[in-house]
This record gives structure tokens, C-alpha cells and sequence, in this order.
């Protein structure tokens, strides 16, 4: 069965979306890494969540939880985050720069969660993969866009599969939507996408969406992350 845990409105996620320049893709993973654990350990962190795009291993994502936004700001404020922007966009970044959304979960869902009975292994683990979307909705289509996603969440949930779907909204454009969800293996993730839920937005998307080709990600997993048993414990405020 799926485990939900809810949190006040004022948490916060963000997910930085990064691309690592021709051959420093290892070096953004490391560098990525490095700071994992000090973020983690700051005050009012929740989550701080690395991902690898399956397709385009140099693109890189980030998912973090942070208790309020003003958790976020003061983590942007860090020297450790300013060192890592500073250095990253001369040595690794594409274009020098990374962009970022600030999004508020829908339905005050922070960790939707399928947990087995017992703790998992690392083998499994390794199987698991995970898929974010960044979905525009057409000018005055954002509640029925939203509308399609619930429906999405509810088929989604019920497949044996899955990890976890999770529908967030950007905090600065009402029209612009993402989507995380996690599955136990690769098999899950090409069963979920033939299912009747999914057939039905497919078929219905140009009725909502801005862009029907819109940006998706295929990901792995590096080190632990929120749909994991917490082994780390992250800062204080949770």
C-alpha cells in the first residue's frame, strides 16, 4: 500500500535542472555529491535528491524539500551553494548557468510512498527509476490540465509498480506544472505508460497543454533518496 505523509503549506521544493559540458558529466556528479550531505543537514532541509537522466547522461536533476521558503533562500545564501554556483558554471556547466523551479506540492502530498514490508536491499534499489515531466498548460486550461494529473495520480497509484507520483505547481507561473513519480524497475515504468490512464491524456492533451511535446526525464537514482528508508537523518524543523 502506498504511505502518504503530508506537511503544512509553506513547504517548499525546488529542482534544479543541469547539464554537465562535453566530458564533465562525472565532475558535475561528484561536485553534486560533495554537497549532498551539508545540505541535507541544514536546518528546515526535508529532502535533497540527486537524479541522472537515463537518455542524456550529462543532464542532471535535483529534487529538494525545504520546510519554508525562507529554509530555501537562506540554503541559496550559503557559502557552500554560492561556491558551487560560482565554480560550477566556468568548469562544468553548459552555458555557465543551470536553471531551477520553486514549486508547491498539490494536494499538500510532500512523499507519496510504496514501502514493502521489511527494509529493501541495494540491489533493488538499483532497479528502481524515476521520471519528472515539466508540463505548460494554455491560458486558462491550468485547472483542467490539473484536473488530468489527479486522474493520472489515481490510476498511477494503483499500479503495483509504483513508487510514487507526486503533481507539483511552479511557484511563480500558475500555468506550469511538474510531475516526479518513481517505479520499482524499468518494467514497471514501460507497463505504466501503456496503461488506459495514461492513453487517455495522451489523448487528450491538446486540450490543455501549451507545448504537446513537452520536456520529459527518465532517471536513475544517485545514492539515497526520499522514496528510500531514511538511514541519514536531515535537518532539524522536519
Amino acid at each position: 500500500m502506498h504511505q502518504t505523509k503530508r506537511t503544512d503549506s509553506a513547504t517548499v521544493f525546488a529542482t534544479p535542472l543541469l547539464r554537465a559540458q562535453s566530458g564533465k558529466a562525472e565532475q558535475l556528479s561528484a561536485r553534486l555529491q560533495s554537497i549532498q550531505h551539508a545540505t541535507r543537514a541544514e536546518e528546515g532541509n526535508l529532502a535533497y535528491d540527486i537524479f541522472r537522466a537515463v537518455k542524456t547522461p550529462d543532464t542532471f536533476i535535483v529534487i529538494e524539500a525545504w520546510r519554508d521558503a525562507g529554509a530555501l533562500q537562506r540554503h541559496i545564501r550559503t557559502p557552500l551553494i554560492t561556491d558551487f554556483v560560482g565554480r560550477e558554471s566556468h568548469e562544468t556547466l553548459q552555458g555557465g548557468r543551470f536553471d531551477a523551479i520553486v514549486l508547491q506540492p498539490i494536494d499538500d502530498l510532500v512523499f507519496d510512498t510504496l514501502r514493502p514490508t521489511g527494509k529493501t536491499n541495494a540491489a533493488d534499489r538499483a532497479k528502481r527509476v524515476y521520471a519528472q515531466a515539466i508540463l505548460l498548460a494554455k491560458e486558462g486550461k491550468a485547472e483542467a490540465l490539473l484536473d488530468q494529473l489527479r486522474a493520472i495520480r489515481k490510476g498511477t497509484r494503483g499500479e503495483p509498480g509504483n513508487l510514487g507520483y507526486n503533481i507539483y505547481r511552479s511557484a511563480d507561473n500558475p500555468l506550469q506544472f511538474v510531475i516526479f513519480q518513481g517505479f520499482v524497475d524499468q518494467a514497471a515504468f514501460d507497463q505504466h505508460v501503456k496503461e488506459p490512464h495514461i492513453a487517455t491524456f495522451t489523448a487528450q492533451l491538446h486540450e490543455t497543454l501549451a507545448k504537446t511535446d513537452y520536456d520529459w526525464f527518465l532517471l536513475k537514482a544517485i545514492g539515497e533518496t526520499m522514496y528510500d528508508e531514511p538511514t541519514t537523518s536531515h535537518g532539524a524543523g522536519q
